[in-house]
């Protein structure tokens, strides 16, 4: 089963403003950044409102035959995912580095 864009997924594109402090924090080139896909949501930590990032590599998971179409599909298939944190409501980003790139 292979990664497909068109089907539904609730997979997006990396923000731009998770893509830059990738790229100053980890020193990554802008053109891998672009290929990232991630998955975000809502949450509360700490009694603070926060947005939850999970990002993944794509072309990892299609290589692997891995569908990372859901965010859930990460829970099985952890391989795949790089980075991991958040964003704050204050424009605070913290995230993990997690894998191989």
């Amino acid at each position: 089963m292979n990664f497909d864009f068109r089907e539904k997924s609730e997979a997006k594109r990396v923000p731009e403003t998770i893509q830059e402090y990738l790229k100053k924090r980890f020193k990554l080139r802008t053109s891998y950044l672009g290929d990232l896909m991630c998955f975000e949501h809502e949450c509360i930590s700490r009694e603070k409102q926060i947005k939850q990032i999970r990002i993944f590599n794509p072309t990892l998971a299609r290589k692997k035959g891995l569908a990372i179409k859901w965010n859930s599909d990460l829970e099985q298939h952890p391989e795949v995912l790089l980075f991991e944190g958040y964003t704050s409501n204050h424009g605070q980003i913290f995230i993990m580095d997690l894998g191989p790139r």
